[in-house]
């Protein structure tokens, strides 16, 4: 697994999918056989250091290596190499990738993009920042922070009152803090998870509710996995549906642990 370079959609994707071949590789009996390795321009497993200490661990007990700080020049198909900016090369038989990811064709031609046909935006307010009339939500905007979609789903409530604040010509009041979780698949029925927002990274603790959780963050457990087969309803039923979920779109430090690194 390799990726080429940022930003791409989901920070967690490429570690889930190096898991879940782990688990498919010894469940069909031929883990000794492959080695499985992910490729990163980024210097651990995440792009934080709480959560890259945890995830690496992960990987490491996995036997799943990583090559961090390594940015892909050119992929010689011939004889199987990724080959970096600064030379350096990596085998492969099989090679799954990961694209950069930029904004739709549509947005670049607009004239409302930048040079990654992202629409900057004040990343608190969502509004544009030239065209004071246009609103931005989700994958399209230029947010310093993950392409997720609980981001799109946080963000649409701070969305929605600003809109309404700019229609009745007032101030924009509503701050979007770029609140983000997100459940992580890790094989064997189990799985990780993190949330955080612009100013504090994924840290250890519960979720939601401090002591209780009952989801453990950055925590490899069964409770996690069946919280994300939970939030797979949860999607279909209630949010496509406009229904209100018990979670503020403003990321809480309840429950949460700082810590040393």
């Amino acid at each position: 697994m390799a990726i080429t370079e940022m930003p791409f959609k989901c920070p967690v994707a490429p570690i889930e999918f190096v898991c879940l071949a782990e688990a498919f590789f010894t469940q069909k009996g031929i883990r000794d056989k492959v080695e499985i390795t992910l490729v990163t321009p980024l210097a651990g497993a995440f792009t934080k250091p709480v959560a890259t200490r945890m995830l690496s661990d992960l990987l490491k007990e996995k036997n799943i290596q990583i090559i961090p700080d390594f940015y892909i020049e050119r992929i010689d198909n011939e004889n199987k190499k990724l080959i970096s900016y600064d030379e350096m090369e990596v085998p492969f038989d099989v090679l799954t990738i990961i694209p950069m990811n930029k904004g739709a064709d549509f947005i670049g031609t607009s004239g409302l993009g930048d040079d990654m046909n992202f629409v900057p935006v004040d990343k608190h307010t969502l509004q544009h920042e030239l065209h004071k009339n246009i609103f931005v939500l989700g994958d399209a905007a230029a947010l310093p922070t993950s392409k997720a979609g609980s981001v799109a789903h946080f963000s649409a409530d701070i969305l929605f009152e600003n809109l309404m604040s700019a229609i009745n010509n007032r101030a924009l009041t509503a701050h979007f803090d770029g609140h983000s979780n997100c459940y992580i698949e890790t094989g064997y029925g189990k799985g990780a998870l993190i949330d955080f927002n612009y100013d504090t990274e994924p840290l250890p603790g519960t979720f939601p509710l401090p002591g209780i959780g009952p989801f453990g963050l950055l925590k490899n457990t069964k409770i996690n996995h069946y919280g994300k087969l939970l939030f797979r309803w949860i999607y279909w039923h209630i949010l496509l549906r406009g229904k209100q979920l018990p979670i503020e779109a403003e990321m809480s430090m309840a429950g949460k642990r700082l810590v040393n690194y």
